[in-house]
């Protein structure tokens, strides 16, 4: 969820404890409008400046920080998702796609799914039971032995008998 202004007045004085910056009301609004333009979340946010003053010296912490932090980290825990996770985000993108979510929304929303993140905006009850069925119908089809729809021995025939057709040919 994007942040509340309590929460970025508090991303400001963890920031104030270090480097002793001013918080007011412009400083405020500019925080403001970066986390609601970039979706900061309060958790990510704090992560970023937290990690922003340990890893930097001597840079002035700006809202773009924030949020270079904050997608960098994101694309990381994509990275290292595991396999059964990526299996399962690619599940829930055909899913949404197949109940007509524009592919945009599909993937923000399987992702965050998948890093066990709440997505934005967030699935209405309606939408997470079809998509549950949408899931357990894909999950019994994954464990469903495949067939073919012809015997290998219908095939070793039909090859046979195009062998013998080209050869009096």
């Amino acid at each position: 969820m994007t942040m509340t202004r309590d929460q970025v007045v508090e991303l400001l004085q963890l920031i104030r404890a270090h480097d002793n910056r001013t918080v007011d009301e412009i400083a405020i609004q500019v925080f403001t409008h970066a986390a609601i333009r970039a979706h900061w979340t309060h958790e990510a946010a704090r992560e970023a400046v937290l990690d922003h003053f340990t890893t930097t010296v001597g840079e002035w912490l700006m809202p773009g920080h924030i949020t270079q932090h904050i997608k960098a980290s994101y694309v990381k825990a994509l990275s290292e998702l595991p396999e059964d996770r990526r299996q399962l985000m690619n599940n829930i993108h055909h899913a949404l796609q197949g109940m007509g979510f524009p592919t945009r929304r599909a993937r923000d929303t399987s992702r965050a799914i998948a890093l066990r993140r709440q997505p934005q905006p967030p699935l209405t009850t309606k939408e997470e039971t079809e998509l549950r069925q949408h899931l357990a119908i894909r999950a019994e089809l994954d464990a469903r032995p495949a067939t073919f729809a012809v015997g290998i021995g219908n095939l070793v025939a039909k090859l046979a008998n195009q062998k013998a057709i080209e050869a009096a040919s």
